[in-house]
């Protein structure tokens, strides 16, 4: 039986950035993570592996692509999840905390920052650890896609590039999430638009002033403990 978290209007957005004039009604369910079919009785081991594209969208559109694996836990607490670590593709630890760099990230466009399209950039994950909390969205056309939401309002990233000859720091932050569905052994992640329900949108503080960003990419997650996927039975 699906179990009725809330109903919320959302605005529709148009990767052109066109806003749409008219918002959809959606109802929200709450869901769960089993492992081997199965709601677990406590928190699992889990990891996101695949790539994220950070885009600045309003004072020039950065736009900056990371690879790595995010590690943390499932839970049987009615689809409850928590991110607590960011690996670069050699296992580095990457955290805001951290000495290390995340090595895996180049611009794919670079203004306002001053670099070259392939070059490397240092980008720290802010606010860890990140709550989420895996939900069934329904939109009007009766649609059904589940969406693992980042609960966690500072969650986001930091990104360290050149402004106008200084050194400055472009941070993106805020609540957002990927939807999610089922594979052979292991569960998708994407974050995109997909009939009428988008990735929300991120606050982004630059030395030019606020704006909005997106969050784009793709991954894989899976879990030691056996066969991960999610319900909302």
């Amino acid at each position: 039986m699906h179990r009725i978290l809330g109903l919320a209007l959302v605005a529709v957005f148009a990767f052109s950035a066109i806003l749409a004039a008219t918002a959809s009604a959606e109802t929200t369910l709450l869901a769960d993570w089993l492992i081997n079919g199965l709601i677990p009785t406590s928190a699992q081991p889990a990891v996101t592996e695949g790539s994220l594209e950070l885009e600045e969208m309003t004072h020039g559109g950065t736009l900056i692509l990371c690879s790595g694996s995010f590690h943390g836990t499932v839970s049987g607490n009615s689809g409850e999840d928590e991110i607590t670590l960011v690996e670069d593709l050699v296992g580095n630890d990457v955290t805001a905390t951290s000495a290390q760099r995340w090595v895996n990230c180049e611009y794919l466009k670079t203004s306002p920052c001053e670099a070259t399209v392939g070059e490397l950039v240092e980008v720290f994950p802010l606010g860890l650890p990140w709550k989420t909390l895996l939900v069934l969205i329904v939109n009007e056309k009766g649609a059904e896609v589940f969406d693992d939401l980042i609960t966690t309002a500072t969650a986001g990233y930091l990104v360290e590039c050149k402004v106008l000859g200084i050194k400055a720091d472009i941070s993106c932050v805020g609540a957002t999430g990927g939807l999610v569905e089922n594979g052979a052994s292991d569960v998708l992640s994407e974050f995109v638009l997909t009939d009428g329900i988008v990735t929300p949108l991120a606050k982004c503080s630059t030395p030019l002033g606020e704006g909005e960003g997106l969050l784009g990419g793709a991954g894989l997650t899976t879990s030691t403990a056996g066969t991960l996927t999610v319900s909302s039975e």
